[in-house]
């Protein structure tokens, strides 16, 4: 009867070991998965034209993106964040919305058909405003 028992204690004691063991190797893999960081896609008229892996960049850089007639949008890039510094634009509403680093809100420039979005990043539910 002992024997019966201690086989049953090892077999239990195997079997959370493996069950254990799975769910590590489960949330590494989730965790892993999710290491993609922050990525800023640029869709200009519609079609996406640029995608920047913002926490890869390392020193601010700016790009130009050309439009139609001459017009742009001069993008500055830095470690998380990016926004528009110059446009060509009338309003100039997408300089104002100033840098992005999370999902909250895009920067839209209409008059120039370009919209810059932020996917990938920890959004801790506040905005430029609230922070």
């Amino acid at each position: 009867m002992e024997k019966r028992q201690k086989r049953s204690q090892i077999i239990a004691i195997i079997f959370l070991g493996i069950l254990l063991i799975g769910a590590a190797i489960t949330w590494w893999i989730l965790w892993q998965g999710k290491k993609e960081g922050t990525v800023a896609h640029i869709y200009q008229n519609g079609k996406e034209i640029k995608v920047i892996h913002l926490d890869m960049v390392t020193e601010k850089e700016q790009l130009t993106i050309y439009g139609e007639n001459g017009k742009y949008n001069r993008i500055q890039i830095e470690h998380g964040k990016i926004s528009i510094i110059d446009a060509s634009c009338p309003d100039k509403i997408c300089i104002e919305t100033g840098a992005i680093q999370n999902d909250l809100v895009p920067i839209v420039c209409l008059p120039n058909q370009l919209i810059i979005k932020i996917e990938g990043a920890e959004n801790n539910g506040l905005d430029a405003v609230a922070q």
